[in-house]
């Protein structure tokens, strides 16, 4: 929903803010919310 699509948008602003561990720990994260979804 909406929730999820404004939590993505935001992952992506903070993730360029963030070191490339955190980026990647983040996009690894994020990967596993998509699978929890299907």
């Amino acid at each position: 929903g909406r929730g999820f699509i404004t939590k993505a948008v935001n992952g992506c602003h903070t993730s360029s803010l963030t070191t490339p561990e955190d980026k990647e720990q983040a996009q690894q994260i994020h990967h596993e919310d998509l699978l929890n979804l299907v």
